[in-house]
């Protein structure tokens, strides 16, 4: 019987140097099989340079960030002082309906643009910042901007089964909310020919004792084409400036790169492979 293919996706890549350190370690251990780039941040351009030939050996995407950062461009309706919203003001607006698409779409064209003018080629896939690609208004101009400039690639899809996520058990409730919006954008994006992962996990409160204790939860009954975020990095000075979440990036990074990691990789039966490819019914390459 041959072994599941999975995607292992770290986020926030370019957020700040220590988090750039520790996903390239693993994306060169074969750890992580791709990571979502933050194109807002002004370590990016110094980031983007240090990937390399490494780019070869995972998806390399972008992280769309509509929250708590500066946009690359005026954006006079949703971050009028320039600095863009907190998460909970910008779901509040998105379901009011209050949100500009032309606004969102000319940032999702900068983000992609800067992108770009770093790593020469578009993105092989789109995300979300705080999932903020699934949100009403924006989930819109992700998908036009996806069939017009992402050829090839995938979005990544937030939904899994909620009985899975009662039997995983690990912020049950965020996780369900995050996959009850994305099961609708999953639907919809697939009709468009949009490709994109079967089931998501990887949720997490950033407050549970053991992150070595969460991932055979994650792992457990995986099927092709599931996707499992993390969040892995070193903490430095950079980090702590802008986010909250800094020790337990630490603690993820030696999870993932530890050898029990891989042991477990294998009595599951599993192999870490590129999305791009393996979404779109071809063989993904399998780096692990």
């Amino acid at each position: 019987m041959r072994d599941k293919k999975i995607i292992l996706c770290a986020d926030d890549y370019g957020l700040a140097p220590g988090i750039g350190i520790g996903i390239r370690q693993l994306i060169d251990q074969g750890r992580v099989t791709a990571t979502g780039c933050m194109t807002v941040s002004p370590f990016w351009p110094e980031e983007a340079r240090k990937l390399g030939a490494l780019s070869l050996k995972a998806d390399i995407g972008l992280h769309f960030t509509l929250t708590d950062h500066r946009p690359l461009g005026p954006m006079p309706s949703l971050a009028p002082d320039g600095r863009l919203p907190p998460l909970g003001r910008l779901m509040a607006r998105a379901f009011l309906g209050r949100l500009d698409p032309d606004e969102i779409a000319g940032e999702l064209e900068r983000q992609i643009d800067r992108f770009a003018a770093e790593l020469g080629r578009p993105p092989d896939f789109i995300d979300g910042h705080h999932h903020v690609h699934q949100l009403p208004g924006v989930r819109g101009a992700v998908a036009a901007a996806f069939l017009r400039r992402v050829p090839g690639g995938y979005v990544r899809y937030c939904a899994e089964p909620m009985t899975s996520l009662r039997r995983i058990g690990v912020a049950t409730k965020r996780a369900a909310v995050i996959s009850l919006i994305g099961a609708g954008v999953a639907r919809h994006g697939r009709r468009l020919g949009i490709p994109g992962n079967r089931g998501f996990r990887g949720v997490r409160g950033f407050t549970e004792p053991s992150y070595a204790a969460l991932l055979p939860r994650w792992l457990e009954r995986a099927e092709d084409d599931l996707l499992i975020m993390c969040h892995p990095g070193q903490a430095d000075d950079a980090l702590r400036q802008v986010e909250h979440v800094v020790d337990q990036r630490e603690e993820e990074l030696r999870v993932l790169a530890g050898d029990a990691f891989g042991e477990a990789l294998r009595a599951a039966g599993i192999t870490l492979s590129r999305g791009r490819g393996l979404l779109a019914g071809t063989i993904g390459d399998s780096v692990c």
